[in-house]
């Protein structure tokens, strides 16, 4: 599914377009003589942890009983107040 995304055109232009932004920014801002492929990898490093995120399947059970276990903290905290 990630290689799927990151291969689209549209994704790899502005994955292009971010590489540059940051590119200047090391360059100009920072002073770093950094290469291109290796912002390149760390944007796409980046993109796959994010992609990675947003299709990852969660336990309903489990997001749940946090969302419970939070609530239940919260209504004490501000019960006192």
């Amino acid at each position: 599914m990630c290689k799927l995304i990151l291969s689209r055109d549209s994704v790899q232009e502005q994955m292009a377009k971010l590489v540059k932004v940051k590119l200047e920014y090391y360059r100009g801002t920072l002073h770093l003589d950094t290469s291109e492929d290796k912002v390149y990898s760390e944007v796409e490093a980046k993109a796959q942890a994010d992609i990675d995120t947003i299709v990852s399947d969660y336990s309903h059970k489990v997001l749940t009983g946090m969302a419970q276990g939070m609530k239940a903290i919260f209504t004490s905290m501000y019960d006192k107040i």
